[in-house]
């Protein structure tokens, strides 16, 4: 999993801006009284699933030789993200 600084620290700061973005759409709710824009918390849910699965992966290849097995597990991400 997170091992290393910079991965505490992009997870921190991941963190972070999360709690930015609903403090803001929370303040946004609580002055207009329209929760228009409510689906964007899910949104910001569905952007951290490609983060951790990123890092998990890359964690596994940097620990193993086992790099058939990273690409054959991202692959179906990144024909997804790029078609």
């Amino acid at each position: 999993m997170i091992k290393t600084n910079s991965e505490i620290r992009l997870a921190a700061i991941m963190a972070i801006m999360s709690a930015m973005c609903c403090g803001m759409l929370g303040l946004r709710i609580f002055l207009s009284g329209q929760t228009t824009y409510l689906f964007l918390i899910w949104n910001l849910f569905l952007a951290l699933i490609p983060l951790v699965l990123g890092l998990n992966l890359y964690a596994l290849s940097k620990k193993s030789s086992q790099n058939t097995l990273v690409m054959v597990l991202l692959g179906p991400f990144m024909a997804s993200v790029f078609s």
